[in-house]
């Protein structure tokens, strides 16, 4: 019996080497796997917190404080009805949707011909009107407003050299300011755009006899009709919630931004400013959920098999195109030029002495 069994013991002995060896990779997936899934629930929970610390929360108190009175008693709606009703206060409204209009539409028709020029001509120096576009973007809202008013100002160079007072306070302040400020986050939408049409569309036109004219209309705008309405969603967010340019050169033209700063600092009236904040919310998300829905279109448009199209040389347009481009790198090359001499002068305009003291 004993010499009997000795052998299964052996063997058993020898096999079970064999199966630890071939069960140590599972447990190994099997452990780092479970790391992962524990990584991964541990940041998508820091996510949440950090979204509700900071989003959800200040929001929903917001929305909270526009529903009580001073005094914290609930009065429900009737603080939008004194806002709706109150004309001087309610005027920011249309201010701010006006301005917001007539800016994203300026803003969209010079950042795409000046995309059209970077994704689709020969232009010489593209590299560098790129980097010059995209100072604005680098740099506060408010340094923008500061720099029209050292410009256009009153007291600006342009004025004092010309003798020409543009009248910059005001609503016409704000939209070449924000004209100035958004150009760069319109082009870099409308570039890629331009940048991903399919080359076998304009194929197709060609063969078809289609003038260069007809070409731009029925192949390029709608090819990049969701780029456009994206820098247009894009722009008038930016505008309708900017508070610095307004706030700098906008004077006696209130927006719903310099509103909410009006009624929180100048009155103390916190339930008011609430108030403004949630109706400044509405068009900013809707806005912003339209653009999303439109990306997600764009997104679906894009196939493995799109070639991608390659810009022909046209002496005429490439010349008209560094033409266009040159004059609008040329003012917002001028513009930080002037914030850079005016940090290094005794006194602006009227003290032109370097100095570092500042």
């Amino acid at each position: 019996m004993r010499s009997g069994s000795s052998p299964r013991r052996a063997d058993a002995v020898a096999i079970a080497p064999a199966d630890l060896a071939a069960s140590i990779p599972d447990r190994t997936v099997r452990h780092r796997l479970g790391r992962e899934e524990v990584i991964r629930h541990a940041l998508v929970a820091a996510f949440a917190l950090v979204l509700y610390l900071f989003i959800l929360l200040p929001m929903g108190k917001m929305l909270w404080r526009s529903l009580l009175d001073n005094s914290g008693h609930w009065v429900g709606l009737a603080n939008y009805v004194r806002y709706f009703s109150t004309p001087a206060i309610a005027a920011s409204i249309t201010n701010s949707l006006s301005v917001s209009a007539v800016s994203m539409v300026i803003t969209v028709v010079l950042a795409f011909g000046y995309a059209y020029a970077l994704a689709r001509t020969w232009m010489p120096a593209k590299g560098l009107f790129r980097v010059v576009a995209m100072l604005p973007i680098f740099a506060p809202s408010l340094v923008q407003g500061f720099a029209f008013i050292y410009v256009f100002g009153n007291n600006g160079i342009f004025t004092r050299l010309t003798d020409i007072n543009v009248g910059i306070y005001g609503a016409k302040g704000i939209i070449f300011a924000e004209v100035f400020y958004c150009f760069p986050h319109a082009l870099l939408i409308l570039v890629a755009a331009l940048s991903a049409t399919d080359a076998r569309l304009y194929d197709a036109a060609k063969t078809l006899g289609a003038s260069p004219f007809k070409t731009f209309v029925t192949v390029t705008l709608p090819g990049v009709k969701y780029g456009l309405v994206g820098a247009c969603f894009v722009v008038f967010t930016t505008v309708i919630t900017d508070f610095g340019i307004p706030k700098v050169i906008g004077g006696k033209f209130s927006v719903m931004a310099t509103e909410i700063y009006n009624q929180v600092s100048g009155q103390q009236n916190f339930t008011m400013g609430a108030t403004v904040s949630v109706v400044l919310l509405v068009p900013a998300l809707v806005a912003f959920f339209v653009d999303r829905l439109i990306q997600r279109r764009n997104y679906s448009l894009v196939t493995a098999s799109s070639r991608p199209l390659q810009p022909v040389p046209n002496r005429l347009v490439d010349w008209g195109m560094l033409a266009y481009c040159a004059a609008i790198a040329g003012v917002i090359a001028g513009i930080y030029l002037v914030i850079l001499v005016s940090s290094l002068v005794h006194r602006w305009p009227y003290n032109f002495g370097l100095t570092l003291k500042h």
